[in-house]
């Protein structure tokens, strides 16, 4: 992996708080970069998220996941160990022409426990403990100017982030 000089540690704007966001900022903070996420929504989750009612919880993205890459099984042994994801013990199924069938593919699944949101809140938490990143939620970015030495970012509320702002 390759790691910025220790004179030029960058700050780096990602936004969107789903797994993608939240990877990425992992490997950037890996490398020396000061990280601060934004995300519309009131938490981590992005195609991950869940949606709680009084009598249920719904994953409104992704039900489950599984693995096709070493690297990416590591991370998921992780998960695991602290608990933020299970494997899915749920059948698939598969339409076909005489009706649904039960599909194997002997494709180990993964969700989010108790919630799918659980694995990125987990990735969140870890990269703030860690890393010192910072997480804005419920801050959509309306607009990116670009400005002498860097980037501005503007919310919806007009409030900015960048170079030049606090």
């Amino acid at each position: 992996m390759a790691t910025l000089p220790l004179s030029a540690t960058r700050r780096v704007a990602i936004i969107g708080a789903g797994i993608s966001g939240l990877a990425c900022a992992k490997v950037l903070a890996n490398s020396g970069a000061n990280i601060t996420l934004f995300d519309k929504a009131r938490g981590p989750g992005g195609r991950m998220a869940s949606k709680r009612r009084p009598s249920a919880t719904l994953d409104l993205g992704a039900q489950a996941f599984s693995v096709r890459d070493a690297h990416f099984q590591r991370a998921v042994d992780e998960w695991l160990a602290a608990g933020c994801i299970a494997l899915w013990p749920t059948l698939t199924y598969q339409a076909s022409s005489s009706g649904w069938q039960a599909h194997n593919d002997h494709q180990k699944r993964y969700t989010g426990t108790p919630r799918m949101s659980a694995l990125t809140r987990y990735m969140a938490d870890a990269l703030t403990a860690q890393f010192n990143a910072k997480l804005h939620v419920g801050t959509p970015i309306a607009a990116l100017n670009l400005i002498p030495n860097g980037w501005q970012l503007i919310d919806v509320d007009q409030t900015m982030y960048g170079l030049l702002t606090k």
